[in-house]
Order: structure tokens, then sequence, then C-alpha cells
């Protein structure tokens, strides 16, 4: 029986690497993009032994985009992992992706990703383009937001942020 969970699996929605390879982004950490699908995850999953994931965009989030593009790239990515949740409602869970470091649109975001979509949490890069607007950010939300349920952050250890 496949009862583990990984917290910490990665997928990439059709929107959010079509912006990377549009911003010419053709690895992430040195390592080439991979082809995420759906069924290669789940294949994964079951050679694997685990029941469950939560989903996050990994490096580099939204640091190769700003201001309402990445407010965009945000939205379309949690609504995708979404759909993947409907989808595969025992499979799948999902930290929130934000458009760091515009901390009002991630607290914005954080609220329609819990409370609309009922993700999971929150996911940041410790790579962000603005790590110490992130933790201001969390810290508002979890004492202002109107979150409606307990929710966690997801916090990876990762890459320095490269800006050429």
């Amino acid at each position: 029986m496949a009862n583990r969970i990984d917290v910490h699996s990665h997928f990439l929605p059709p929107d959010y690497l079509a912006a990377m390879r549009n911003a010419g982004i053709r690895d992430v950490d040195g390592y080439p993009l991979p082809q995420w699908t759906v069924d290669l995850s789940l294949a994964a999953m079951d050679q694997n032994g685990i029941g469950a994931a939560v989903l996050s965009v990994s490096s580099p989030a939204l640091g190769f985009v700003d201001g309402d593009a990445a407010r965009e790239l945000a939205r379309s990515a949690n609504e995708s992992a979404r759909a993947l949740i409907t989808a595969h409602p025992d499979r799948f869970g999902a930290f929130a992706l934000l458009p760091l470091p515009d901390v009002d649109a991630s607290l914005r975001e954080i609220a329609h990703a819990l409370d609309t979509l009922g993700l999971d949490g929150v996911g940041v890069l410790t790579n962000s383009p603005a790590p110490i607007s992130a933790i201001g950010a969390l810290r508002r939300c979890s004492t202002s937001c109107s979150v409606a349920r307990p929710w966690s952050s997801f916090i990876p250890r990762n890459h320095p942020a490269s800006r050429d």
C-alpha cells in the first residue's frame, strides 16, 4: 500500500512552463526543464510507494517576471494546482505560488488560494526575489488575513537567486 506523502513535489503548469520558455529559461538550478505531466507524476508516485503529493512550483518561482505578469502567473499556477486536486483529490494537494515581492498582491493571493481554491498552504523559496518581503507577507497574513482555516507555509532551502 502506498502510504508515503511527498510534501516537496514540483509541478510545471502549462502557463508557467510557457512563461519560463518565453523568458529564455531552459534549465533550473543547472538541470534541464523536465517534461512534467500528471500521468508521469502519478506513475512515479506509484512506483515509489507514494500515496499523495503536495505540489509546488520550484525555482525560479516568479523571479523572472514582475508586476501584473507575476500576479497573473501566480493565479494561473494556483488555479492549475486546484484543477489537479479536483481531478485527483486523493493524490494531490498544493502549496500556493505567491507574486513576491509584492506583499499586498501576495496577501490577496494567499486568501484566494486558501479560501477560494482550498490549497494546503503557501510555498516560498529561500531564493525568492525578496525573502524579507516573503517573511513580512507571511507575518502579516498570520495576523490579518481572513483565511478561514489553518494553513501551512513551506520554505524549502534553494540555490541563491542569480541576477545577470
